[in-house]
């Protein structure tokens, strides 16, 4: 049988970390949970309300990416014994996803990061029409004191779900950013690391986490509340 000294998980949306905690406690095996999004607790209002997602977390430490996802993780009950914050571990870049790209030096290159798009998400279809609105008015007004080169959007689903949307106005928006030389969806499937490593600066939709993925990147970033 296997008898691992260390088990790390990641993104465990489960109720089964409560038994396999105990039984690899029982063979000696350390456990530690890595969380790799620092969203949810942000917009929760209600601090009595428990997010059953994470409820009864039990690990020897926790890793996060800051005090709120702590605070949401002891709200939800945990039982783990250490808490530590750390900033998002990042990966080997795959720079050959992005090959066929040609990223302008001219001007300011923009990488714009969507929330997930769907049903019983987040962000609604008019929080996404909204965010579409702003990228589509910042390629059309572009002011003199800003040259904008390319703004390559990555969402966390294909874009053309926008395409295929019952928002007739968000399917309208969607298909005139794809006719602008400057607007290029980019494969939901390639890395945000890749993209935010090789643009000037980057936007995310609310509860996104690659905002603070390239703030830790030490790249220029910030939140647009749509």
């Amino acid at each position: 049988l296997c008898h691992p000294k260390l088990y790390v998980s990641y993104h465990d949306h489960n109720i089964q970390h409560i038994f396999r905690y105990a039984i690899l406690k029982k063979i000696g095996t350390k456990q530690i949970l890595y969380k790799h999004t620092y969203s949810e607790n942000i917009y929760n209002i209600n601090y009595n309300t428990q997010n059953i997602l994470y409820a009864y977390q039990t690990y020897d430490k926790e890793i996060h990416w800051g005090k709120k996802s702590i605070e949401m993780s002891q709200q939800n009950l945990s039982n783990s014994k250490n808490f530590l914050i750390s900033k998002p571990i990042i990966m080997d870049i795959n720079r050959k996803s992005l090959i066929n790209i040609n990223f302008e030096s001219e001007n300011i290159s923009i990488a714009a990061f969507a929330s997930t798009f769907g049903q019983n998400c987040v962000n609604d279809a008019n929080s996404h029409l909204l965010f579409l609105n702003s990228i589509l008015n910042l390629i059309e007004k572009e002011t003199h004191e800003i040259k904008i080169s390319k703004i390559y959007f990555k969402g966390k689903r294909p874009f053309k779900l926008y395409l295929e949307s019952d928002n007739l106005d968000l399917r309208f928006v969607a298909e005139k950013l794809l006719l602008h030389k400057k607007f290029i969806a980019i494969d939901s499937n390639i890395s945000s690391y890749s993209l935010i490593q090789d643009t000037d600066l980057s936007f995310s939709m609310s509860f996104s986490s690659t905002t603070i993925e390239a703030l830790s990147l030490g790249k220029r970033s910030f939140f647009y509340d749509c």
